[in-house]
């Protein structure tokens, strides 16, 4: 959004990703520490569009409702699968 020069827009959806991220902190301690690393790129990213929103474009941040809705994108094609030789099978004896 912020390539469109729509940095007040962007702003909202990052304040909005960011709120909702920390109510949903994963329980395992493995994910704790990547999920927390995410957390810090998206507000660093915030406080930069914040930031540039003030002293450049001074567009009224959009809140809630306001906010553009998700659109889905397809990220992955369906490929049928065809093997190329015969195979069977494995059978185990217990």
């Amino acid at each position: 959004m912020r390539n469109d020069g729509q940095v007040g827009v962007s702003v909202g959806v990052l304040c909005d990703a960011l709120i909702s991220s920390k109510k949903k902190t994963p329980g395992e301690d493995s994910w704790k520490a990547v999920f927390k690393n995410e957390i810090e790129i998206v507000a660093n990213t915030l406080r930069k569009f914040e930031h540039e929103n003030e002293f450049v474009w001074h567009e009224k941040i959009p809140h809630g409702d306001e906010l553009p809705s998700p659109q889905g994108t397809k990220i992955v094609e369906i490929v049928p699968f065809k093997p190329k030789k015969w195979e069977r099978e494995l059978a185990f004896k217990l």
